[in-house]
């Protein structure tokens, strides 16, 4: 049947190749773009899959940058850690040089004067060696401050009524059972003869005295709140304490509250986060090395006032402190080298999972060219092919016209 109102071949040809141009338009993003999926028309699944696939990738790098910077700051620690085992071995040096009876006084002095600069040096290398600000060795890299509720700490006897009798004193005891007995002696201005003396602000600076150097309390700050005891003065002519007693409120009576106390202190733990996910970390126990008496200290001595050789007895107790500390210094240094060694595997091992995580992502994400570009020949010769065939078909509306001029 001939017709010119409907052309079907033309539309035909028209159809094929409007689906052609948009397989060729793909191909060519895809080749532009490195890419097999450039939108999630392309392959939904895919996309998805990938996304997940890039945020692996991304968190492994950073991990290995995190165990990187993690292996650095243990290296900072550990350097220092190698100049402090050097001081320290000079200083037992010493100290068996001035064991011998064969040194006189003068020599002596001298070894003493040396060995005392080494000594304050080790401490200063503890309390100075820091990473990005943070101190690495004195137990305080990731400070913390706690503040103890009143009932933790309460005043549990008052025996304080003549300001003048020298037995009279206050207990304090704490929640671990920790007791502090404060005498007038400990607050008045002039405690030798001056008892009379003493204020609230007096005895305020008593007990948070007293608290800072009392075993038990140690690196605590003492403060005292407006609610508690009740200790009578005479605000209106002198402002010094007349008497105490355990009450709770009075109108015209001068008020010290219960004690509080609030830690500064810290943990000479560090926890390196080492996954793409989260509770992928390590923890590593940098120690603390204060060069000090307190609790747990590792050397048990103060190195800056107990450790001296000024005599052959000092020389051999303190040689004997010397060798504690080399020792514990060589402890936390093989902790320390277990943490890079740990470290180093864990790089190797994120580097390694990043790669093969990459490699998977590649293969669903990226274009493959030889596969593409041969679509894209495929499609251009489909183009113009499909060219010429609408160009015919529309000509062959033509052949009408010669039926008509017969």
């Amino acid at each position: 049947m001939t017709v010119i109102n409907t052309n079907t071949s033309a539309t035909i040809a028209a159809n094929a190749l409007m689906r052609n141009d948009r397989a060729m338009t793909d191909a060519m993003e895809r080749l532009s773009t490195g890419k097999r999926i450039n939108n999630a028309g392309d392959d939904a699944a895919g996309l998805a899959i990938a996304s997940r696939m890039t945020s692996q990738i991304e968190g492994l790098q950073q991990a290995a940058r995190n165990a990187g910077d993690a292996i650095s700051m243990i290296q900072t620690a550990d350097g220092a850690f190698g100049e402090i085992t050097s001081i320290l071995q000079r200083m037992r040096e010493i100290t068996v040089q001035a064991s011998s009876a064969t040194n006189s006084t003068v020599d002596i002095a001298a070894l003493n004067t040396e060995f005392g600069g080494l000594r304050d040096e080790v401490s200063s290398i503890v309390e100075y060696t820091r990473w990005n600000d943070r101190a690495l060795l004195n137990g305080s890299i990731d400070p913390t401050t706690t503040t103890k509720a009143v009932d933790d700490l309460v005043i549990t006897q008052v025996t304080l009524r003549a300001l003048n009798q020298a037995n009279d004193s206050i207990v304090i005891t704490d929640s671990d059972g920790t007791t502090i007995s404060i005498t007038n002696a400990l607050i008045a201005d002039t405690p030798a003869n001056n008892y009379g003396d003493a204020t609230l602000v007096h005895l305020a600076t008593a007990i948070n005295t007293a608290i800072d150097a009392t075993d038990g309390f140690d690196g605590m700050l003492a403060t005292v709140d407006g609610n508690g005891i009740i200790f009578t003065q005479d605000v209106a002519a002198t402002g010094k304490i007349v008497s105490a007693n355990k009450i709770t409120s009075a109108v015209d009576q001068g008020a010290l509250g219960a004690v509080t106390r609030t830690t500064e202190d810290g943990s000479d733990d560090v926890s390196f986060q080492i996954g793409s996910n989260s509770a992928q970390s390590v923890t590593v126990d940098f120690g603390d090395f204060k060069m000090s008496a307190v609790t747990g200290n590792d050397f048990g001595v103060n190195f800056q006032t107990d450790l001296t050789i000024s005599n052959n007895t000092d020389s051999n107790t303190a040689m004997g402190y010397i060798d504690t500390a080399i020792t514990a210094v060589n402890t936390r240094r093989a902790s320390l080298g277990a943490a890079i060694s740990r470290l180093e595997h864990a790089i190797d091992n994120l580097s390694n999972n990043a790669v093969n995580t990459e490699a998977s992502r590649s293969r669903i994400m990226d274009a493959d060219y030889a596969a593409e570009s041969t679509e894209l020949a495929r499609t251009q010769i489909i183009q113009q092919a499909g060219t010429a065939m609408l160009a015919q078909a529309n000509q062959r509306a033509q052949g009408v016209l010669q039926l008509l001029k017969g």
